[in-house]
């Protein structure tokens, strides 16, 4: 594949608007220029694109985790890191970044059991909800007291 030369736009040429930015091959980002349509474009990272860089933890997926399969390396932030090595999905990769997500494993530990006494909770309360599920017989409103019309057809 050639290597893509970054252009931002000056002029709307369909389908880019005055502003976007695009890569092209040498010779398409040339023709551009030249026609004053767009000119060439470095982007600089900002402060806090490196920094949220920096802070990305690699790491190495054991069985497939959607969208990535086993095998596959991504960065993520150091919790997510952390997290998925705690479910035993990934595996840290030697950098500087496996420190900052082994600093936050016991907040993983942490939300984790939040987490379970959550569910647990919640099994608890749907529990007692369905034991208090019984059928209701509902009686057809024949009197119109609560401003609804009285139900049509149906006889009691």
């Amino acid at each position: 594949m050639a290597k893509l030369v970054t252009v931002k736009f000056i002029k709307a040429a369909a389908p880019y608007n005055v502003g976007d930015v695009a890569g092209f091959e040498a010779s398409a980002a040339k023709a551009m220029i030249a026609d004053g349509i767009a000119e060439a474009f470095k982007a600089s990272k900002t402060k806090a694109v490196v920094e949220a860089e920096e802070k990305r933890v690699s790491v190495t997926f054991l069985r497939g985790a959607p969208p990535y399969n086993a095998g596959d390396v991504a960065g993520f932030a150091p919790l997510v890191a952390a997290q998925l090595v705690a479910e035993g999905k990934a595996i840290l990769n030697a950098n500087k970044g496996a420190e900052a997500a082994s600093e936050v494993a016991p907040q993983i530990d942490a939300a984790q059991d939040i987490a379970e006494n959550n569910v647990a909770e919640a099994s608890a309360a749907e529990a007692e909800v369905a034991a208090d599920d019984e059928p209701v017989a509902m009686e057809p409103d024949d009197d119109a007291e609560d401003g609804a019309p009285p139900v049509q057809g149906v006889t009691v």
